[in-house]
């Protein structure tokens, strides 16, 4: 590996990992695409992405749960479901080429891209620093959420004031881990990618406690998935390495900043870089980009 081969990699583990991190999707959405792009193996890819994206989320997690943004008791109940589908994830993308899986991720981030044009019902705020819907009316949370206690209120420090939030349609948000986690292990992506929408557009939480709430669960799932990929030998210990090496500072960072954005410019930030990774994906699954 030559130095400059080297440095472009801390500076990608810096980007990747910042913006992942603001967004709660843990940055294998640009890792993945850009280093298969640039000739490395889909699955060696796949698992360098898979060790960054638990980095990310030991730096972030911690992070935002001194913050009070991260629902811990939501975390631990959809972990369950994500780790279950990020194990069988793991299997099936070590069976699958590289065309196969530049499809997969394409599809997977278009429609994800499209769904999150729409406001989530989580997004707005009632005067009396309520989260409202669609509609105005005030998010009640389900019966299974409220005996496991997922509701709760954060400070946003963008609006200078604690909001309080419902949790909702919990069975549904659980049921989606499943599918959140094989994506993870399938394309080493983290699993936030259908997280956060999950947790925005179904349960109607927060944008911005949906993203820390993935920070923290992304971890655990790319913890399972990487597993698997170690034992198929599709790790490089230096390439992850001088990922890491930039990844550490990116994942601080864009917490902090995370913290100071508008939830509407997170969310547009979120839907350019899904269709970015979509795009840039398929060009080089179909060999358009050599």
């Amino acid at each position: 590996m030559l130095p400059i081969e080297a440095i472009e990699l801390v500076m990608l583990g810096l980007a990747a990992s910042l913006i992942g991190s603001m967004l709660g999707i843990g940055g294998g959405l640009i890792i993945v695409p850009i280093l298969t792009v640039f000739g490395v193996p889909i699955h060696t890819a796949i698992g360098a992405s898979l060790v960054t994206v638990i980095t990310t989320s030991t730096v972030t997690g911690s992070m935002e749960s001194r913050a009070e943004l991260t629902n811990v008791r939501l975390a631990m109940l959809l972990e369950i479901a994500t780790t279950i589908g990020a194990i069988a994830g793991a299997f099936v993308s070590l069976m699958l080429g590289l065309q196969e899986l530049a499809v997969i991720m394409f599809v997977v981030l278009f429609i994800l891209a499209l769904r999150m044009r729409h406001p989530d019902p989580g997004s707005e705020i009632h005067p009396s620093h309520v989260h409202t819907g669609l509609h105005g009316e005030q998010d009640k949370p389900d019966k299974l959420a409220t005996r496991l206690g997922l509701p709760g209120f954060y400070h946003d420090e963008s609006l200078g004031k604690d909001v309080a939030y419902g949790v909702t349609k919990t069975h549904v948000g659980f049921s989606l881990s499943v599918l959140a986690g094989a994506i993870s292990g399938l394309l080493g992506v983290g699993g936030g990618i259908i997280k956060v929408p999950a947790m925005t557009g179904i349960m109607r939480v927060p944008i911005k406690v949906a993203s820390a709430t993935s920070n923290l669960m992304i971890g655990v799932t790319a913890c399972a998935s990487a597993s698997v990929f170690y034992m198929h030998g599709s790790i490089d210990a230096l390439l992850t390495a001088m990922l890491m090496l930039g990844v550490v500072p990116g994942s601080a960072l864009g917490m902090r900043l995370a913290r100071r954005t508008p939830r509407a410019a997170l969310r547009q930030l979120f839907i350019a870089v899904l269709m970015a990774a979509a795009v840039l994906m398929l060009l080089k699954g179909f060999g358009v980009i050599p």
